[in-house]
């Protein structure tokens, strides 16, 4: 095979996957919808020149050529639809006209392709097909180098201007794009144009540039989270092994059945991932929202040791998280602590456009003041934009603005009113502190001091700012725990609706596994008659696959049950010899098909000890089983014993030891966590759960379960300790 047809393989190999990726990390996104569809042109675009690679004959060959520049017309209509709709959606409507016009002259191109302006000769090589371009090939270099020129427009307009993370996203897919409209002009232009014939195996992969970063743009690195890589990792393996079952049968009656399994695998592997990627991202955003409370709560440290006075005002601050009440007991701590006549604070609304009444000082005069107003405090409201009062005045400058005269304060309440709240309270300067947290303005301080305006020295003014600054972060950690509420509301609505979800696909995928099995099980009985010897060793397989994905789902079901604290246990006496004796018996058959040695050895005829019979089996079992699936040849040996009669803990210990593939010293402690395998297991079909399911089994029996290995190649010993 020639090299640009591997290479072209491979890149539309990756170039799908990158898609299906995007696209299932959020299907009901419409960008990841775009992106996905994005993918697809260039996927088509890469397979028309592989089919002309590949062709036997110069008219075949012609036809796929001319077909290829179909594909490229679509790329920068997709690619600039998705810029506008990711960064410039309220824009939508001016840049309506420019689609419209790029749509018209790809339409152009498409009806132009069949015809000499497209490609005018073609040669077949032993490396694939040269061709001769005609106008239009160039034509439509000029229109990508157009369109694309606006697309690195709008990224770099981004870039420049936009906050994160949408900066941290256009740089990104500028970087992306500018690498593989980089390497397309030197592969499809500068090296035809020089006549070097293996061009085309450099120019597919250009694409993956263009994907990967465009990917990662989107997705930013949900769908690179080490527990999601192993979700998809699994799933995929799971996908491969059916489908190989699924392209191995040799009969309609088994492609059908295998077909149909391939079909549920698929399913329910879309259903898994896109139900990780969710959690992660829940996971995601309570971290952070953690990380910038625990920061903020930092900052606030800081400033509180800074100022002594302040340290009992600040106590009591921390002792609620209610919004509310923490405003009030600002405004209020404020006047008791410093002497000032009245604190009013207001916030700013989220368009930025207006101050709104938070929280005013419960003190006697203010209270008297208050009632001079026409109507409640929290039905004023006053814009922010071209407005001289003080109050706004704060705001647009971001600095401390003074005034003695308080009917020019709100621009809302009538001045001679505000005057008259002066006179009534006796204050003679008015301040308004702007209160900001990171850039943002959320409101204004607003503090009536009896003193003159020349009486208030800079360390007050000092002190007044940094109470604002304090007030700022106390706000924003508010309004964060508030958001973590929220969220932690959310998360626990998306535990409820994943146990749902993982109930139904127990019941969707379990009950047809069983029904196949059941069917398959009839096939090798000979109930429809006589099988050939290699259908009805496919008949086996098939058994085998319907047994690995039934413990993938009870595994995946134990797994859920454990994270939540659901795992129930019924614990009764029962004798240990009894349940060890008929694991050893049912996986007997396992062994022999291996010819291992296998032999069990009990200490004694009764063991008694108080467990959950059917929870215990299933560690039992999948230390056995495991042993004899880690083991070529040799030996599986499990024995039961108790601790020496004269000990007082009398203990029992449980083990299994075998002459297989044996454990890497670094591999033991990790052994059994969730999805870890150790690296000379993983030829070997697993789910990497059955390890740390059993070992909560063994912690809910107040027990102990450990391994222990020489290293690779020199056998294995698994034990379980029950105390009693």
């Amino acid at each position: 095979m020639q090299p640009n047809v591997i290479i072209s393989i491979v890149t539309i190999f990756l170039a799908t996957l990158f898609s299906i990726l995007v696209l299932i990390s959020n299907y009901r996104s419409k960008i990841n919808r775009y992106f996905a569809l994005l993918g697809s042109t260039l996927i088509f675009w890469i397979l028309t020149n592989l089919l002309a690679d590949i062709a036997k004959d110069v008219p075949t060959a012609l036809f796929w050529s001319k077909s290829a520049i179909i594909w490229p017309t679509f790329f920068p209509l997709l690619f600039i639809y998705l810029i506008i709709k990711l960064y410039y959606n309220d824009y939508w409507k001016k840049y309506k006209k420019i689609i419209i016009i790029f749509s018209i002259i790809s339409v152009f191109i498409i009806i132009l392709s069949p015809t000499h302006f497209n490609i005018e000769k073609v040669a077949l090589y032993t490396w694939g097909a040269d061709y001769q371009p005609g106008i239009l090939y160039y034509l439509l270099f000029i229109y990508l180098f157009i369109s694309f020129g606006w697309a690195f427009y709008l990224l770099i307009s981004v870039a420049k201007s936009f906050g994160e993370p949408h900066r941290s996203q256009a740089r990104f897919m500028l970087t992306g794009t500018l690498l593989a409209v980089s390497f397309s002009i030197i592969t499809n232009i500068v090296l035809p144009l020089l006549n070097y014939g293996f061009a085309s195996i450099f120019g597919p992969p250009n694409v993956l540039f263009f994907l990967g970063f465009t990917a990662y743009a989107i997705t930013k690195h949900h769908l690179f989270n080490i527990k999601t890589i192993a979700t998809e990792l699994l799933t995929f393996a799971i996908w491969i092994a059916v489908l190989f079952d699924l392209l191995t049968q040799e009969t309609w009656r088994g492609r059908f059945i295998e077909g149909g399994l391939f079909v549920f695998v698929v399913v329910f592997g879309i259903f898994l991932i896109r139900s990780v990627i969710k959690e992660v991202r829940q996971r995601e955003e309570m971290e952070r929202l953690a990380k910038e409370l625990e920061k903020l709560n930092s900052q606030l440290s800081v400033r509180t040791t800074q100022l002594t006075s302040l340290k009992d005002f600040t106590t009591s601050l921390i002792k609620t998280l209610d919004y509310k009440e923490i405003i009030q007991i600002i405004v209020n701590g404020i006047v008791e602590r410093f002497g000032y006549a009245g604190v009013f604070l207001t916030g700013v609304s989220e368009d930025g456009k207006y101050l709104y009444p938070l929280a005013i000082s419960q003190n006697k005069p203010v209270e008297l003041a208050l009632k001079l107003l026409p109507k409640s405090l929290e039905e004023y409201k006053e814009e922010i934009e071209n407005n001289q009062s003080l109050a706004a005045q704060a705001i647009q400058t971001n600095s401390i603005q003074i005034g003695e005269d308080f009917g020019k304060f709100f621009s809302v309440v009538p001045e001679f009113l505000l005057k008259g709240m002066q006179s009534l309270i006796g204050f003679k300067t008015a301040l308004a502190i702007p209160v900001i947290s990171k850039d943002k303005v959320m409101g204004v301080l607003n503090v009536a001091i009896f003193k003159g305006e020349k009486e208030i020295g800079i360390s007050e003014l000092e002190l007044l700012n940094t109470i604002a600054n304090q007030i700022a972060i106390i706000m924003t950690n508010a309004k964060l725990f508030q958001q973590i509420e929220k969220a932690n509301e959310k998360l626990v609505e998306l535990d409820k609706a994943k146990a749902g979800m993982y109930s139904f696909v127990s019941h969707q995928i379990k009950a047809p596994m069983g029904i196949v099995k059941g069917f398959a099980q009839l096939l090798s009985d000979g109930s429809y008659g006589k099988l050939p010897k290699k259908a009805k060793e496919r008949v086996e397989d098939m058994k085998k696959s319907c047994d690995r994905l039934i413990q993938l789902v009870n595994d995946f079901l134990d797994l859920r049950r454990i994270e939540e604290g659901r795992m129930e246990y019924e614990f009764k006496e029962i004798n240990l010899v009894d349940l060890v004796k008929s694991v050893f018996e049912e996986l007997k058959f396992l062994a022999e098909q291996k010819k291992l040695k296998f032999e069990l050895e009990c200490a004694e005829q009764e063991i008694k000890v108080k467990a959950d019979e059917q929870r215990f089996r299933q560690v039992i079992s999948n230390l056995i089983e495991n042993s004899i699936k880690y083991t070529e040849k040799g030996f599986v040996k499990a024995r039961l014993m108790t601790d020496d009669k004269e000990s007082m803990t009398n203990n029992i210990i449980f083990s299994v030891e075998d002459s297989g593939i044996g454990i890497r010293p670094e591999t033991l402690p990790q052994l059994f966590d969730q999805f870890k395998r150790a690296k000379e297991a993983r030829l070997i079909q697993g789910t990497g759960l059955g390890l740390y399911i059993a070992r909560e089994i063994v912690k809910a029996h107040k027990g102990e379960i450990w391994a222990e290995s020489e290293g690779e190649g020199k056998g294995s010993k698994f034990l379980v300790r029950l105390f009693r």
